[in-house]
């Protein structure tokens, strides 16, 4: 969970540069009174057994 787009961007990145996949992708609405909205990403990475 962000409310910074640029910090989000730069950890969303670095999660898929290392075989993470974005699943979901969700915006909240927390703090009506203001300008801001909070962005939910959810990532997986799958298992590999060896």
């Amino acid at each position: 969970m962000s409310c910074d787009p640029t910090t989000l961007a730069t950890d969303t990145q670095l999660l898929l540069s290392h075989d993470y996949k974005i699943e979901k992708i969700g915006l909240i609405d927390m703090f009506s009174q203001t300008k801001h909205v909070e962005t939910m990403v959810l990532f997986t990475k799958e298992l590999t057994v060896e």
